[in-house]
């Protein structure tokens, strides 16, 4: 690992966020399909996550629990890396202007 004092460029958070984004969604996904197939379905005994996921990997197999996933990994993905790099630009420019009042209150004493 790098200093703590480490600063990374916009670009460099753009595909950290992106990277991040995208793993946190491909685990999290098949859980959130099982949760809307539970509350959409009429049949009571489809209440059950675990069922739910036993029955899609069943009938479509393990890519069946990511059926409808492209969407929502790219806007997650956009949305994550766009504003992690905006932070950092924000950052960088709070950063400056703090140093630049820093060395004109410095430069006044």
């Amino acid at each position: 690992m790098g200093s703590s004092n480490a600063r990374l460029c916009w670009l460099q958070s753009f595909l950290y966020g992106a990277i991040a984004r995208a793993i946190s969604t491909v685990v999290t996904y098949p859980f959130v399909r099982a949760k809307v197939i539970a509350q959409t379905s009429k049949d009571p005994t489809r209440a059950s996550m675990l069922a739910i996921i036993q029955e899609e990997v069943a009938q479509g197999g393990v890519t069946g629990l990511f059926q409808g996933s492209g969407p929502e990994i790219t806007r997650g993905v956009l949305s994550t890396a766009i504003m992690l790099s905006v932070k950092e630009k924000i950052a960088a420019l709070n950063r400056h202007v703090l140093t630049m009042v820093l060395v004109g209150v410095a430069v006044k004493r």
